[in-house]
Order: C-alpha cells, then structure tokens, then sequence
C-alpha cells in the first residue's frame, strides 16, 4: 500500500506504445518523508527515467540519478550533504512470465496480469541510498570543506581511553596466548 504523495511516482503504462519513453522527478525532503527509516532527511535529486516498452508483458526501465542528500556523519553525527550519482536498471516483468532467477533477483519487479500501472518510488528511494558511500564523513561534504565536531571527535578519544585501561578477562588473554 502506497503512502498518500506516492501517486505522483504512478506510470500507467497500458496506454504507452511501443519504444522509449522519457519521465523526469526532483526528489526532496516530501518524498523522503514518506518513508520510514530513512537515513536521508533532506536532499535536491533529479532522477531521468528512460522507459522502454519493448513488449506489452515486459519493460526496462534505466534510471539516471544525480544530486546531492543531505544525511548526517557517521563520526560525529553533524548534518553532511553528500553529492550522489547513480546509473540503475529495473526490469518489469509480468506474475506468469518470470523464471526462478527473476524471484530472486532484486533488480526484477514483478507485477500481477491485471494492473495498469507501475509506482517507482520504492525503487527510486533504493537507488539513492544504494548510490550514497558506504561510510560517511564531513571530509566528503558536498557543499565545502567541513570538519567533524572537534567536541564530539574528543568525546570518542576519551571514550575509547577510558575502554584500553578496563581489566582485561583472563579468559581472553589464555585464548591470545593460542595464537
């Protein structure tokens, strides 16, 4: 069940003919606030979708994504924009017509015999978190140079100070001496 503001992702692609079709979003703050969970809270995407009827039971739908979202640092945790670009690929294939392959593969969408359009959304949300770094830090700030929170950098120093002089379990130093 799609979140009311989702609409606006629908392709009903029963009255498109044969060949490639073009359809372009900007993706934002709304859109992302339409899922929960999300470790992005604010961003300015553009997704330029090339839609390819090539049969009336089977669609390729290749994905153009560039922007900039905004998330929050994985060390210190301050607000970071983070420049993205992606290049993705979605196949629509029809309940009937997929193989085994095609259940187990997350890149193939499928939809059952009678619905008349298609919602891209959810794929849309996945390909801009697949397209951000795996790890995230004010170095890579999109909008500048940025340092982490030298206050926070200092709580972790002490934090992990504090953690090298706890009483280390015999039970750990017999199984290094098997080493």
């Amino acid at each position: 069940m799609l979140k009311h503001g989702l609409e606006a992702y629908d392709i009903p692609f029963v009255g498109l003919k044969p060949g490639k079709h073009v359809f372009s979003y900007e993706v934002g703050s709304t859109f992302f606030d339409q899922f929960e969970n999300s470790l992005i809270s604010d961003g300015d995407i553009f997704i330029h979708l090339t839609f390819d009827k090539e049969k009336e039971n089977f669609f390729v739908l290749e994905f153009y994504v560039d922007g900039v979202v905004e998330t929050e640092c994985d060390r210190c945790m301050d607000p970071l924009a983070v420049q993205i670009n992606s290049q993705n690929r979605l196949i629509v294939k029809f309940a009937g017509d997929e193989t085994a392959a095609d259940l187990e593969d997350p890149d193939v969408l499928i939809l059952e015999p009678n619905e008349v359009k298609v919602n891209i959304a959810k794929a849309i949300f996945d390909f801009i978190h697949l397209a951000m770094p795996l790890k995230k830090t004010c170095a890579m700030n999109a909008l500048g140079s940025k340092e982490c929170n030298p206050a926070v950098l200092q709580q972790l120093k002490e934090h992990k100070n504090s953690r090298s002089h706890e009483e280390i379990d015999p039970r750990w130093e017999a199984l290094r001496k098997l080493k």
